[in-house]
């Protein structure tokens, strides 16, 4: 029976040592990634800040002046030409002739 709950004590302090090791390196790698996360969240504002100042984009901003996307202008212009062409002919006559 000893052999029994040396069995079980040694599951749940491997069980233990497992939740322990995960949760650091989870949190540790969460808070990686929300550095990361915010460093490039930086750099596109950046980004677009400056295409903005350059005149290639017009931006779309929140009230604290953060972007929230694009403005895009678009405009066309269209020309065409014709022209045409005949021969007068009386009634009745044939222009082969």
């Amino acid at each position: 029976m000893i052999d029994f709950w040396y069995g079980l004590a040694s599951v749940l302090l491997g069980a233990a040592i497992s939740i322990g090791v995960s949760y650091y390196f989870a949190h540790r790698g969460s808070a990686e990634l929300q550095r990361e996360a915010e460093r490039l969240r930086r750099q596109t504002t950046l980004i677009l800040r400056a295409m903005e100042e350059a005149g290639l984009a017009q931006l779309n901003k929140d009230e604290n002046g953060e972007p929230l996307g694009l403005i895009i202008n678009l405009s066309a212009v269209s020309t065409g030409r014709s022209s045409a062409s005949g021969t007068l002919t009386e009634a009745g006559e044939d222009p082969e002739e």
